[in-house]
């Protein structure tokens, strides 16, 4: 293909789709280097590792990435045949995503698109409200679609409806369940919930069912780690927020590194 064509969509779409990390293995410096900063320049963490890397530089390197914090990785060719950069990679978990696993079960509920058992879009979602809502006792039509869905459960709750109150209960112990295990793999500071589910009365429920399970639970988590809701214009508004809280980059003595913490 030629240049400019589009092929570095080909692995950054593929990777912010699937929630990385995504190792880019090329021989030449000068275009890991354009590339990596190109990712950062919108917001993305970026790593290289190579023969001109500095050890700080590939220390700093190999904790985004143990961290899950490195979305992208930039690898000489043999730099692959390092014992370390191999444990490395073999070590680090998956970028969060919006499709990450959140039920291990086999037999859990299956994402409608990718087919996938246990996504979180079916525990955290409208997809999450139009399953649980058959369960709590509303009786909707077959055919309605899940946005409508949730209005109605939205506008009981508001009325104080239990059958309401239970399906947030429900998604708000998934929500901290799956934190208290997630913290098994990240570290977690901050937990910013948002999405057109946690609109209204509905997410205050969310949020603190979430609280209790982690208090009861998982107290080391939920002692180290701050579960908050943005206000209610901006909840709405989840992927675009989500994307403004990646990790800001720093440069630090000629080369990048993500201040990523805090997040």
């Amino acid at each position: 293909m030629p240049s400019g064509a589009g092929k570095s969509a080909i692995y950054q779409l593929a990777a912010i789709a699937l929630g990385g990390p995504a190792v880019v293995v090329s021989p030449l410096l000068s275009l890991q280097r354009d590339q990596a900063d190109h990712l950062r320049s919108h917001g993305l963490t970026a790593v290289a590792v190579n023969a001109n890397a500095p050890e700080s530089r590939r220390a700093v390197a190999y904790d985004l990435l143990r961290d899950g914090q490195a979305g992208f990785v930039f690898l000489a060719p043999e730099q692959l045949a390092r014992d370390d950069v191999r444990d490395v990679l073999a070590e680090a978990p998956p970028e969060p995503a919006a499709a990450v696993e959140g039920d291990a079960d086999p037999a859990a509920e299956a994402d409608e698109w990718s087919g996938d058992a246990g996504s979180g879009v079916q525990y955290f979602s409208q997809q999450a409200v139009s399953r649980l809502a058959d369960r709590a006792g509303f009786q909707l039509p077959a055919d309605m679609a899940a946005p409508e869905r949730l209005i109605v459960v939205q506008e009981a709750m508001a009325s104080g409806d239990p059958r309401a109150e239970q399906l947030y209960d429900t998604i708000g112990s998934y929500l901290g369940y799956s934190i208290g295990h997630y913290a098994d793999f990240y570290h977690l500071r901050h937990v910013l919930v948002m999405g057109r589910v946690t609109s209204g009365t509905g997410g205050e429920r969310i949020l603190l069912r979430a609280r209790e399970v982690l208090a009861a639970e998982f107290p080391s988590v939920a002692s180290r780690t701050r579960v908050r809701m943005p206000d209610e214009k901006d909840k709405r508004h989840g992927q675009a927020i989500a994307a403004a809280s990646l990790p800001s980059i720093d440069e630090i003595a000629g080369s990048h590194t993500a201040r990523s913490d805090s997040r």
